[in-house]
Protein backbone atom coordinates (compact mmCIF):
# COMPACT_ATOMS: atom_id res chain seq x y z
CA UNK A 1 0.00 0.00 0.00
CA UNK A 2 1.27 3.08 -1.27
CA UNK A 3 -0.92 6.04 -0.74
CA UNK A 4 1.15 8.75 0.71
CA UNK A 5 1.10 10.35 3.98
CA UNK A 6 -0.63 13.83 2.84
CA UNK A 7 -2.92 12.56 1.06
CA UNK A 8 -6.24 13.96 2.57
CA UNK A 9 -6.46 18.02 2.30
CA UNK A 10 -8.37 19.21 5.26
CA UNK A 11 -10.51 22.18 5.38
CA UNK A 12 -11.52 24.05 8.50
CA UNK A 13 -14.87 23.37 10.46
CA UNK A 14 -15.93 26.75 10.15
CA UNK A 15 -19.47 27.62 10.51
CA UNK A 16 -21.19 28.97 7.52
CA UNK A 17 -18.70 27.34 5.02
CA UNK A 18 -21.57 25.96 2.62
CA UNK A 19 -23.72 28.86 2.66
CA UNK A 20 -20.64 30.83 1.02
CA UNK A 21 -21.69 31.80 -2.28
CA UNK A 22 -18.27 33.04 -3.51
CA UNK A 23 -15.58 30.47 -5.35
CA UNK A 24 -13.77 28.22 -2.98
CA UNK A 25 -11.12 25.70 -3.25
CA UNK A 26 -8.16 24.01 -1.76
CA UNK A 27 -4.45 24.49 -2.55
CA UNK A 28 -4.30 21.04 -3.12
CA UNK A 29 -7.07 21.36 -5.39
CA UNK A 30 -6.04 24.30 -7.29
CA UNK A 31 -9.15 25.75 -9.85
CA UNK A 32 -7.20 27.65 -12.70
CA UNK A 33 -10.83 28.25 -14.10
CA UNK A 34 -11.07 30.43 -10.94
CA UNK A 35 -7.60 32.20 -11.07
CA UNK A 36 -6.27 31.98 -14.77
CA UNK A 37 -2.58 30.15 -15.23
CA UNK A 38 -2.18 26.40 -15.33
CA UNK A 39 0.32 24.50 -14.16
CA UNK A 40 3.23 25.91 -16.94
CA UNK A 41 1.75 29.29 -16.46
CA UNK A 42 1.80 31.60 -13.16
CA UNK A 43 -0.22 34.06 -14.73
CA UNK A 44 -3.49 34.59 -12.76
CA UNK A 45 -4.82 37.30 -14.60
CA UNK A 46 -8.24 36.23 -13.51
CA UNK A 47 -7.53 37.75 -10.05
CA UNK A 48 -7.29 41.08 -11.31
CA UNK A 49 -10.32 42.57 -10.05
CA UNK A 50 -11.35 40.28 -7.29
CA UNK A 51 -11.01 40.12 -3.55
CA UNK A 52 -8.75 37.09 -2.00
CA UNK A 53 -8.54 35.84 1.05
CA UNK A 54 -6.06 33.36 2.00
CA UNK A 55 -6.92 31.06 5.27
CA UNK A 56 -3.48 29.64 6.35
CA UNK A 57 -0.05 30.84 7.16
CA UNK A 58 1.76 27.22 6.78
CA UNK A 59 3.71 25.88 3.83
CA UNK A 60 1.56 26.20 1.70
CA UNK A 61 0.48 29.88 2.48
CA UNK A 62 4.57 31.13 2.01
CA UNK A 63 4.03 29.77 -1.39
CA UNK A 64 1.29 30.78 -2.66
CA UNK A 65 0.97 33.77 -0.94
CA UNK A 66 3.55 36.35 -2.80
CA UNK A 67 1.73 34.86 -6.48
CA UNK A 68 -1.17 35.88 -5.50
CA UNK A 69 -0.32 39.00 -3.86
CA UNK A 70 1.15 40.09 -7.44
CA UNK A 71 -2.10 40.05 -9.23
CA UNK A 72 -5.31 39.80 -6.52
CA UNK A 73 -6.89 43.36 -6.86
CA UNK A 74 -7.35 42.47 -3.10
CA UNK A 75 -5.46 40.20 -0.73
CA UNK A 76 -6.43 38.86 3.10
CA UNK A 77 -3.78 36.41 4.78
CA UNK A 78 -5.50 35.33 7.39
CA UNK A 79 -3.30 33.75 10.37
CA UNK A 80 -3.81 31.74 13.25
CA UNK A 81 -0.13 31.13 13.90
CA UNK A 82 3.36 32.87 12.46
CA UNK A 83 5.18 30.82 10.73
CA UNK A 84 8.95 30.87 10.99
CA UNK A 85 10.19 32.01 8.32
CA UNK A 86 14.09 31.94 6.52
CA UNK A 87 16.14 32.55 3.90
CA UNK A 88 15.41 29.95 0.76
CA UNK A 89 18.50 31.22 -0.91
CA UNK A 90 17.27 29.86 -4.31
CA UNK A 91 19.87 30.36 -7.35
CA UNK A 92 21.00 28.79 -10.11
CA UNK A 93 23.48 25.95 -9.68
CA UNK A 94 27.07 26.51 -11.37
CA UNK A 95 27.19 23.01 -13.64
CA UNK A 96 31.06 22.86 -13.59
CA UNK A 97 30.88 23.27 -9.61
CA UNK A 98 28.47 20.61 -9.21
CA UNK A 99 30.07 17.98 -11.56
CA UNK A 100 33.37 19.04 -9.17
CA UNK A 101 32.22 19.53 -5.92
CA UNK A 102 28.37 17.02 -5.36
CA UNK A 103 28.65 14.60 -8.06
CA UNK A 104 32.18 13.98 -8.25
CA UNK A 105 32.00 9.92 -7.34
CA UNK A 106 29.87 7.35 -7.51
CA UNK A 107 26.84 7.51 -4.78
CA UNK A 108 27.20 11.03 -4.01
CA UNK A 109 23.89 11.28 -4.11
CA UNK A 110 23.27 9.10 -0.96
CA UNK A 111 26.09 10.32 1.07
CA UNK A 112 24.78 13.74 0.52
CA UNK A 113 21.18 12.40 2.17
CA UNK A 114 23.14 11.00 4.98
CA UNK A 115 24.58 13.86 5.67
CA UNK A 116 21.47 15.66 5.62
CA UNK A 117 20.09 13.82 8.07
CA UNK A 118 22.92 13.26 10.71
CA UNK A 119 22.61 17.27 10.89
CA UNK A 120 19.16 16.62 12.11
CA UNK A 121 19.30 13.50 14.07
CA UNK A 122 22.61 12.89 15.90
CA UNK A 123 24.88 14.46 19.02
CA UNK A 124 27.77 14.91 17.11
CA UNK A 125 26.96 15.76 13.65
CA UNK A 126 29.70 15.48 10.37
CA UNK A 127 32.29 18.20 10.26
CA UNK A 128 31.47 18.99 6.66
CA UNK A 129 27.79 20.15 5.60
CA UNK A 130 27.30 19.14 2.24
CA UNK A 131 23.79 20.44 1.95
CA UNK A 132 24.59 23.45 3.90
CA UNK A 133 20.85 25.07 4.00
CA UNK A 134 18.62 26.27 6.99
CA UNK A 135 17.35 22.87 7.28
CA UNK A 136 20.92 21.34 8.53
CA UNK A 137 21.33 24.38 10.20
CA UNK A 138 18.44 24.03 11.96
CA UNK A 139 19.61 22.14 15.33
CA UNK A 140 16.68 23.03 17.29
CA UNK A 141 14.84 20.53 14.82
CA UNK A 142 16.42 17.24 16.75
CA UNK A 143 14.08 17.76 19.46
CA UNK A 144 11.18 16.57 17.33
CA UNK A 145 13.38 13.55 15.34
CA UNK A 146 15.27 12.02 17.68
CA UNK A 147 18.43 13.65 19.51
CA UNK A 148 19.08 12.37 23.09
CA UNK A 149 22.04 14.36 25.32
CA UNK A 150 23.01 10.70 26.61
CA UNK A 151 22.79 7.65 24.85
CA UNK A 152 20.20 6.70 27.98
CA UNK A 153 15.86 7.50 27.91
CA UNK A 154 15.80 11.02 30.28
CA UNK A 155 14.25 10.52 33.34
CA UNK A 156 11.21 12.87 34.55
CA UNK A 157 13.34 14.20 36.69
CA UNK A 158 15.86 15.53 34.10
CA UNK A 159 12.98 16.61 31.40
CA UNK A 160 13.47 20.48 32.57
CA UNK A 161 16.91 20.36 32.05
CA UNK A 162 17.26 18.70 29.21
CA UNK A 163 14.36 21.09 27.78
CA UNK A 164 16.22 24.03 28.43
CA UNK A 165 19.50 22.67 26.80
CA UNK A 166 16.76 22.28 24.07
CA UNK A 167 15.65 25.75 23.80
CA UNK A 168 19.04 27.14 24.43
CA UNK A 169 20.81 25.96 21.42
CA UNK A 170 17.61 26.93 19.48
CA UNK A 171 16.87 30.39 20.50
CA UNK A 172 19.62 32.61 18.32
CA UNK A 173 17.91 30.72 15.45
CA UNK A 174 14.73 31.80 16.08
CA UNK A 175 15.75 35.54 17.35
CA UNK A 176 17.36 35.88 13.74
CA UNK A 177 13.97 35.02 12.11
CA UNK A 178 12.16 37.18 14.33
CA UNK A 179 14.86 39.92 14.07
CA UNK A 180 14.69 39.05 9.13
CA UNK A 181 10.63 39.65 9.82
CA UNK A 182 11.80 42.73 11.78
CA UNK A 183 13.89 43.92 9.06
CA UNK A 184 12.07 43.14 5.98
CA UNK A 185 8.43 44.29 6.95
CA UNK A 186 8.16 47.99 6.97
CA UNK A 187 4.62 48.33 9.47
CA UNK A 188 6.38 47.52 12.56
CA UNK A 189 2.66 46.19 14.04
CA UNK A 190 2.68 43.56 10.79
CA UNK A 191 6.37 42.54 11.21
CA UNK A 192 5.57 41.44 14.97
CA UNK A 193 2.75 39.46 14.14
CA UNK A 194 4.67 37.56 11.65
CA UNK A 195 7.29 36.85 13.92
CA UNK A 196 7.30 33.16 15.45
CA UNK A 197 7.45 33.49 19.06
CA UNK A 198 7.73 29.48 19.67
CA UNK A 199 10.70 27.14 19.27
CA UNK A 200 11.75 25.66 15.95
CA UNK A 201 10.66 22.40 16.85
CA UNK A 202 6.82 23.26 17.23
CA UNK A 203 5.81 23.97 13.61
CA UNK A 204 7.37 23.13 10.07
CA UNK A 205 9.86 26.53 9.39
CA UNK A 206 9.65 27.67 6.03
CA UNK A 207 12.14 29.13 3.91
CA UNK A 208 10.58 31.74 1.47
CA UNK A 209 12.57 35.05 0.14
CA UNK A 210 9.14 36.73 -0.97
CA UNK A 211 6.87 35.79 1.52
CA UNK A 212 7.70 38.46 3.64
CA UNK A 213 8.10 41.87 1.66
CA UNK A 214 4.19 40.36 0.32
CA UNK A 215 3.04 42.44 3.07
CA UNK A 216 4.56 45.55 1.89
CA UNK A 217 2.35 45.48 -0.85
CA UNK A 218 -0.53 47.63 -0.59
CA UNK A 219 -2.87 44.93 -1.88
CA UNK A 220 -2.34 42.41 1.34
CA UNK A 221 -3.51 43.20 4.69
CA UNK A 222 -2.73 40.35 7.43
CA UNK A 223 -6.09 39.41 9.10
CA UNK A 224 -4.33 38.00 13.01
CA UNK A 225 -6.78 36.11 14.64
CA UNK A 226 -4.54 35.53 17.78
CA UNK A 227 -4.62 32.03 18.12
CA UNK A 228 -8.16 31.91 17.25
CA UNK A 229 -8.87 31.26 13.51
CA UNK A 230 -11.64 32.71 11.40
CA UNK A 231 -14.82 33.08 12.90
CA UNK A 232 -17.36 32.03 10.48
CA UNK A 233 -18.47 33.26 7.01
CA UNK A 234 -21.19 34.61 5.57
CA UNK A 235 -23.03 34.49 2.21
CA UNK A 236 -20.13 37.07 0.83
CA UNK A 237 -18.31 37.45 3.58
CA UNK A 238 -15.37 36.69 5.93
CA UNK A 239 -15.77 36.79 9.58
CA UNK A 240 -12.94 37.91 12.00
CA UNK A 241 -13.91 38.83 15.48
CA UNK A 242 -16.92 40.75 14.76
CA UNK A 243 -15.59 42.68 11.87
CA UNK A 244 -16.72 41.39 8.49
CA UNK A 245 -14.40 41.25 5.10
CA UNK A 246 -16.73 40.83 1.84
CA UNK A 247 -14.27 38.90 -0.56
CA UNK A 248 -14.86 36.96 -3.93
CA UNK A 249 -12.78 34.18 -3.19
CA UNK A 250 -11.11 32.23 -0.56
CA UNK A 251 -8.22 29.72 -0.79
CA UNK A 252 -7.68 27.45 2.02
CA UNK A 253 -3.84 26.74 2.61
CA UNK A 254 -4.92 24.59 5.37
CA UNK A 255 -3.02 21.40 5.17
CA UNK A 256 -3.83 17.76 5.21
CA UNK A 257 -5.21 14.90 7.85
CA UNK A 258 -2.28 14.35 10.03
CA UNK A 259 -0.20 11.61 9.24
CA UNK A 260 0.81 10.06 12.46
CA UNK A 261 -3.13 9.41 13.34
CA UNK A 262 -5.09 6.66 11.40
CA UNK A 263 -4.79 3.24 9.85
CA UNK A 264 -2.98 2.85 6.26
CA UNK A 265 -6.79 1.60 5.48
CA UNK A 266 -8.10 4.57 6.36
CA UNK A 267 -5.56 6.64 4.66
CA UNK A 268 -6.17 4.91 1.79
CA UNK A 269 -10.37 4.90 2.40
CA UNK A 270 -10.37 1.38 2.50
CA UNK A 271 -11.23 -1.59 4.59
CA UNK A 272 -8.71 -4.13 4.96
CA UNK A 273 -9.59 -7.10 6.78
CA UNK A 274 -7.68 -10.02 8.18
CA UNK A 275 -7.60 -12.85 9.87
CA UNK A 276 -8.26 -11.40 12.95
CA UNK A 277 -10.98 -8.58 11.92
CA UNK A 278 -10.46 -5.31 10.24
CA UNK A 279 -7.27 -3.13 10.30
CA UNK A 280 -8.94 -0.36 12.28
CA UNK A 281 -10.74 -2.38 14.48
CA UNK A 282 -7.14 -4.37 15.16
CA UNK A 283 -4.98 -1.14 15.38
CA UNK A 284 -7.85 0.58 17.66
CA UNK A 285 -7.70 -1.74 19.87
CA UNK A 286 -4.10 -3.12 19.96
CA UNK A 287 -2.65 -0.64 17.92
CA UNK A 288 0.09 -1.46 14.98
CA UNK A 289 2.25 -4.23 15.19
CA UNK A 290 4.37 -4.66 13.18
CA UNK A 291 8.09 -5.10 11.55
CA UNK A 292 10.06 -2.26 10.46
CA UNK A 293 6.60 -0.55 9.63
CA UNK A 294 6.13 -2.55 6.79
CA UNK A 295 4.55 -5.51 7.67
CA UNK A 296 2.00 -6.20 10.33
CA UNK A 297 1.60 -9.20 11.79
CA UNK A 298 -2.00 -9.30 11.59
CA UNK A 299 -1.72 -9.22 7.78
CA UNK A 300 -0.33 -11.15 5.99
CA UNK A 301 1.16 -10.05 2.58
CA UNK A 302 -0.08 -6.96 3.42
CA UNK A 303 3.45 -4.35 2.29
CA UNK A 304 2.94 -0.79 4.14
CA UNK A 305 4.26 2.41 3.34
CA UNK A 306 3.71 5.18 5.98
CA UNK A 307 5.27 6.64 9.18
CA UNK A 308 3.72 4.68 11.93
CA UNK A 309 6.77 2.20 13.54
CA UNK A 310 8.91 3.51 10.32
CA UNK A 311 10.98 6.48 9.71
CA UNK A 312 10.26 10.04 9.97
CA UNK A 313 12.06 12.97 7.91
CA UNK A 314 11.82 16.24 6.52
CA UNK A 315 12.75 14.58 3.60
CA UNK A 316 10.19 12.05 3.60
CA UNK A 317 11.38 10.43 0.23
CA UNK A 318 14.49 9.40 1.93
CA UNK A 319 12.28 7.17 4.28
CA UNK A 320 9.80 6.12 1.39
CA UNK A 321 13.21 4.70 -1.22
CA UNK A 322 14.56 2.21 2.46
CA UNK A 323 11.54 1.12 3.05
CA UNK A 324 10.87 0.23 -0.66
CA UNK A 325 14.51 -1.38 -0.17
CA UNK A 326 13.29 -3.04 2.72
CA UNK A 327 10.11 -4.73 1.41
CA UNK A 328 11.65 -5.55 -1.74
CA UNK A 329 14.46 -7.52 0.45
CA UNK A 330 11.93 -9.19 2.41
CA UNK A 331 10.25 -10.85 -0.75
CA UNK A 332 12.99 -11.46 -2.65
CA UNK A 333 14.13 -13.24 1.01
CA UNK A 334 10.57 -15.17 0.94
CA UNK A 335 10.48 -16.21 -2.61
CA UNK A 336 13.90 -18.15 -2.30
CA UNK A 337 13.27 -19.67 1.13
CA UNK A 338 9.72 -20.99 -0.32
CA UNK A 339 11.48 -22.86 -3.39
CA UNK A 340 8.45 -21.72 -5.88
CA UNK A 341 5.70 -23.06 -3.33
CA UNK A 342 3.11 -20.75 -1.99
CA UNK A 343 4.17 -18.28 0.53
CA UNK A 344 2.38 -16.50 3.29
CA UNK A 345 5.21 -13.58 4.54
CA UNK A 346 4.48 -12.43 7.99
CA UNK A 347 6.46 -11.32 10.76
CA UNK A 348 7.06 -13.50 13.95
CA UNK A 349 5.60 -12.51 17.14
CA UNK A 350 8.61 -12.09 18.98
CA UNK A 351 10.47 -10.12 15.95
CA UNK A 352 6.77 -7.37 15.82
CA UNK A 353 7.53 -6.83 19.84
CA UNK A 354 11.57 -6.19 19.54
CA UNK A 355 10.55 -4.20 16.83
CA UNK A 356 8.43 -2.06 19.23
CA UNK A 357 10.51 -2.03 22.27
CA UNK A 358 13.44 -0.51 20.20
CA UNK A 359 10.73 2.41 19.23
CA UNK A 360 10.27 3.17 22.32
CA UNK A 361 14.26 2.58 23.61
CA UNK A 362 15.66 4.59 20.67
CA UNK A 363 13.17 7.14 18.85
CA UNK A 364 13.10 9.80 20.71
CA UNK A 365 10.37 12.26 21.72
CA UNK A 366 9.12 12.01 18.35
CA UNK A 367 9.40 8.17 17.59
CA UNK A 368 7.73 7.19 21.00
CA UNK A 369 5.40 9.64 20.28
CA UNK A 370 4.69 9.26 16.26
CA UNK A 371 5.42 5.59 16.93
CA UNK A 372 8.69 5.53 14.65
CA UNK A 373 11.82 6.35 14.63
CA UNK A 374 14.23 8.83 12.94
CA UNK A 375 15.51 8.11 9.39
CA UNK A 376 19.54 8.20 10.68
CA UNK A 377 18.73 4.59 11.84
CA UNK A 378 18.34 3.13 8.35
Amino acid sequence: MVNGVLNWPKLPGLPGILDYQGEMFHTARWDYSVTGGSPTDASLEKLKDKRVAIIGTGATAVQVVPQVARWAKQLYVVQRTPSTILRRDQRETDFEWFQKEVANSPGWQRARIRNFHQHLTIMAPPPINLVGDEWTRAIGLTAGLGYKFSERPQTVQEIPAYMRRLRAVDLPRQAAARARAAQVVTDPAVAKKLQAWYPTWCKRPCFHDEYLPAFNRPNVTLLDTDGKGASHLTEDSLIIGDQAYPVDIIIFATGFRTPFTGTPAEKGNLTITGPHGSMTQEWATRGPSTLHGVLDRNFPNLFLFGLQQAANSPNYLFCADAMAKQCAYILKEARLRAEGKPLVVVPTREGAEDWASQIVRRGGDEGSGYGGLYAQLF
